[in-house]
């Protein structure tokens, strides 16, 4: 799996995100950095602290209170 990610990760930088018609135009194409780096980057902060709050002021949220 990994090593399937890693070539998806490689040919996606190498030809960048296109259409799914696969029409090869140069206007259309979107590089991999810094698009996808960024959005990937905040959605991970976005999860991340979502998951601090959760842990930090609701620990008993989501399990039960009497054990």
């Amino acid at each position: 799996m990994i090593v399937f990610r890693v070539l998806h990760l490689f040919y996606l930088h190498e030809e960048g995100a296109n259409n799914p018609l696969g029409v090869r135009a140069d206007s259309l194409l979107v590089r991999f950095h810094p698009f996808y780096t960024y959005k990937d980057v905040v959605g991970f902060f976005i999860m991340f602290f979502g998951l601090l709050l959760l842990v930090c002021f609701w620990p008993d949220l989501l399990g039960n209170v009497n054990n």
